[in-house]
């Protein structure tokens, strides 16, 4: 969505050309610019406790992609880190509970809703809870890494990538 508006005084904001060639939106009136910024979110790769080949994909009940899989995840909110941001997304879609075991990687994926997500990848552990898919999830399995459906984004499924390699080392 674009911003017309001034967020501190309400005035039309006006396009102007930045000193790196980058058309950028500034007030008319009090001269603030607004820079456009990926919303940051999470992508979890969730092995299974007894095989590290086996990895937890989610069929999505909302948009977009909805009834396609994808890792779970989602955004992380104002007041988390990352991290926190990973353990709640973890509970919220799986019923999980979580620990981050490690970063495997950032990436931008393309979003129709905010331009671009900054995603950012986790390989978790499980830690406590029960496989119960809820909020943005409408179905959560176990697959082999070589034996999967089709997984909805280009993000997710680099991550899956580095994944892989990183097993088969």
């Amino acid at each position: 969505m674009e911003v017309l508006y001034c967020r501190y005084c309400g005035s039309l904001l006006k396009d102007f050309v930045d000193g790196d060639g980058r058309v950028r939106k500034r007030c008319r009136n009090c001269g603030a610019v607004f820079y456009e910024n990926p919303v940051p979110a999470t992508a979890l790769i969730i092995p299974a406790i007894d095989d590290r080949e086996r990895i937890l994909l989610v069929r999505r009940a909302v948009e977009p992609c909805r009834g396609k899989y994808s890792l779970p995840g989602g955004f992380i909110e104002i007041d988390e880190t990352p991290e926190e941001g990973a353990i709640r997304e973890m509970q919220e879609e799986t019923g999980f509970d979580g620990k981050v075991k490690k970063l495997l990687g950032v990436a931008n994926q393309s979003s129709p809703q905010y331009k671009m997500v900054l995603l950012v990848g986790y390989e978790m552990n499980i830690v406590g809870g029960a496989l119960a898919p809820s909020d943005d999830a409408e179905d959560a399995q176990f697959f082999p890494l070589d034996d999967h459906p089709e997984i909805a984004f280009e993000g997710h499924r680099y991550f899956v990538d580095i994944y892989r390699r990183e097993i088969e080392k």
